[in-house]
């Protein structure tokens, strides 16, 4: 690849997070704050299963009765709105994150594997919604399936989310200290 093609892209992987984070902070500050006290307002202290690593099948069926009819709704609703744009924009900063940190690694089965990770969080995070939608939409109707795979999903979601968190600042670490050696050795030279 030509010096130009290299600058360029370097140019295009930084204009990507620069976006993306602008977008994830933007969330962070102003739209997950609301979300979250018209959420509170309506669910009270009910655990729900999007916001738990480790929960069983029957813990979703006791939240799906303890927010009542107009919470299960309300539920359902904040996922096929909310939900659905929150996880975009967390995996496109971390997969934007990593892309960057991780863009002169020598290994380059390591960079394209670790970037999959906010996609599998991604994947795992519509898995969650759409099943706890389904539970919540034909309740009390219990649907085995998706007592079984709603956990697994939050699980698998979770996990990715954090191993991506980890490696990004595990990068900024390395990043530091390789950059600091750095300045150290040209001192003595």
């Amino acid at each position: 690849m030509s010096n130009h093609n290299k600058s360029t892209e370097q140019a295009l992987i930084l204009r990507r997070f620069l976006m993306s984070t602008i977008l994830f902070l933007f969330f962070l500050v102003l739209v997950l704050p609301s979300s979250s006290q018209k959420a509170s307002t309506v669910f009270g202290d009910a655990t729900l299963p999007d916001t738990s690593l480790f929960y069983s099948g029957e813990e979703i069926y006791q939240t799906a009765e303890a927010i009542g009819e107009d919470g299960r709704t309300f539920y359902v609703r904040q996922r096929i709105t909310f939900d659905f744009i929150w996880p975009l924009i967390y995996a496109w900063f971390l997969y934007s994150s990593l892309s960057l940190i991780y863009r002169k690694s020598n290994n380059e089965v390591l960079t394209n594997s670790i970037r999959w990770l906010p996609i599998l969080g991604l994947i795992a995070d519509y898995l969650e919604n759409a099943l706890a939608s389904m539970v919540m939409l034909f309740y009390p109707t219990r649907l085995a399936f998706a007592e079984k795979w709603l956990p697994i999903g939050s699980l698998i979601k979770w996990s990715a989310i954090a191993m991506a968190f980890l490696l990004i600042v595990s990068g900024i670490v390395v990043w530091i200290i390789r950059t600091v050696r750095g300045r150290e050795a040209a001192r003595w030279k």
